[in-house]
């Protein structure tokens, strides 16, 4: 536990409808949640999470990608922690929940209708580095985001990696992303350019 403690402080820091003769039978696999589009998954673990908001992202489903972020009923909200070079591009202004939304708002509402054969893409490496700390974990990944938007600039295409910090409710149980800290790749395109440039507000 310390040294999950010194991690996060550097990174920025039911059983209704079973029947008794059928208790310890094999469960039926859950189907993805109701949530659009996309092909949504219970929030039971941080790759889940990923999973929906890979989701999400490709579909530009704003309220389906909200709910992978942790809110009220976790023990602190979502925040994203930009890239060094571009903090002053944000007025060293602190980027949480509302700021996520009208980010992505203005990125449905000028992208969000694509051709049958294009779509979004939020893709994180293979090769990830993942702690867990019983409600806790970070996961340090290498990412890809590419949206179709077809205009001279910005670019289409931006990289770099990602410290995520997932946690898990203490209300619902359910697993959220409560902290997204980035460095963008050598070519200073990232996630926090990304936000920058389509901020919304």
């Amino acid at each position: 536990m310390r040294r999950a403690g010194r991690l996060l402080a550097f990174c920025g820091l039911a059983l209704g409808g079973m029947s008794a003769c059928g208790l310890f039978e094999p469960r039926e696999s859950e189907a993805p949640l109701d949530g659009g589009s996309g092909q949504y998954l219970p929030a039971t673990s941080p790759s889940n999470v990923i999973h929906n908001l890979q989701e999400a992202f490709g579909l530009l489903e704003v309220f389906s990608y909200l709910q992978q972020l942790s809110d009220s009923g976790w023990t602190e909200s979502y925040s994203f922690v930009p890239d060094a070079g571009e903090y002053q591009a944000i007025a060293g202004q602190p980027w949480g929940r509302g700021e996520e939304e009208a980010w992505l708002e203005n990125l449905s509402s000028l992208f969000g209708t694509l051709p049958a054969d294009a779509r979004h893409t939020l893709t994180f490496g293979l090769e990830t580095s993942t702690e867990q700390y019983g409600d806790s974990a970070l996961q340090v990944t290498g990412y890809t985001i590419r949206v179709e938007h077809g205009l001279e600039s910005p670019p289409e295409l931006f990289s770099g990696t990602a410290s995520l910090v997932f946690a898990r409710s203490a209300d619902s149980g359910d697993w959220g992303l409560i902290r997204w800290i980035d460095q963008a790749a050598d070519t200073g395109q990232g996630a926090t350019a990304l936000r920058v440039a389509f901020r919304g507000f």
